[in-house]
């Protein structure tokens, strides 16, 4: 796997998006860069005290992490705008992967539209996973949404990567069509089995190109087809399943669709379930 990135900003929150990273890399033989940006708004005397702190801070107390579990970590200051110097730390190192810790969950929609997660999220072409619970071990249970466009496969292939060996579950959500009348018992049903089908001819197409690349295959993907709303369909899944790990890609079209992808990805990261990693369908690295 490439370096793995992770940003910092001092938080237990990116605590634990650093200890995911040290997990994942142990399991790879990758390595970390954590990244810590001081505001360059700040006046310079209060910004040059910043950096040695988070330095120091860093050092102490989360590279000798790295170290035990005989990671390669490094760390790297940068200053600016939190999400343009991830975004460019990310390009600067071709990170394979962006952790970042969780969205403050008391905050306004309107805050986190304006957060660096979500504008990581939104400009980023590489995977991001943002982190929620502490590590317990690799991922467990992982659930996939799956739609019918690559950016499908680009999810089922970073899920694989992030836990090869985990309990693969996939979620489709699809709408039937509004036409003057209330969809029946059967059409919902012939509908539902025509997506389900078309469905898991893409999980055989992804998991056939993902053995080619040498990613071990799962044993099996037990696949969800449901009408619904997709947040509603998503979160009522996640439920059922209880994942660790909940990956959604966030495009795989263009225009007004590419915005509608992204809008799930919005919304599941502002109130994020579980762990949850986002990934562009030209986005997926090794």
């Amino acid at each position: 796997m490439n370096p793995i990135l992770v940003a910092s900003d001092l938080s237990p929150r990116s605590e634990l998006a650093f200890a995911r990273a040290v997990q994942l890399a142990q399991g790879s033989g990758g390595s970390v860069r954590v990244l810590f940006v001081v505001d360059d708004a700040l006046p310079g005397p209060v910004a040059r005290r910043l950096e040695r702190e988070g330095l120091d801070h860093i050092r102490r107390q989360l590279l000798p992490q790295a170290t035990a579990a005989q990671v390669e970590a490094t760390v790297a200051v940068r200053h600016g705008r939190a999400s343009d110097a991830i975004l460019a730390e990310a390009e600067a190192i071709d990170a394979g992967l962006i952790l970042l810790g969780i969205h403050r969950q008391d905050e306004k929609r309107d805050l986190f539209l304006g957060s660096t997660a979500w504008r990581v999220l939104r400009d980023s072409q590489r995977p991001v996973l943002q982190v929620k619970h502490p590590v317990a071990g690799p991922y467990r249970r992982v659930l996939v949404a799956i739609d019918l466009t690559p950016a499908a496969e680009a999810a089922l292939g970073l899920a694989c990567r992030l836990s090869a060996a985990a309990e693969f579950s996939a979620v489709h959500a699809f709408r039937v069509p509004f036409v003057g009348a209330l969809p029946t018992y059967e059409e919902l049903r012939e509908t539902a089995e025509r997506h389900r089908a078309a469905i898991e001819q893409r999980i055989a197409d992804a998991l056939r190109s993902l053995s080619t690349e040498g990613v071990e295959r799962p044993v099996a993907v037990h696949a969800q087809v449901q009408p619904g709303d997709v947040i509603e369909v998503i979160r009522r899944e996640c439920d059922r399943v209880k994942p660790d790990l909940l990956v959604v890609a966030t495009r795989g079209r263009v225009g007004v669709e590419d915005a509608f992808y992204k809008s799930i990805a919005e919304s599941l990261l502002r109130g994020p379930p579980c762990d949850i990693a986002a990934v562009a369908a030209d986005g997926a690295r090794g």
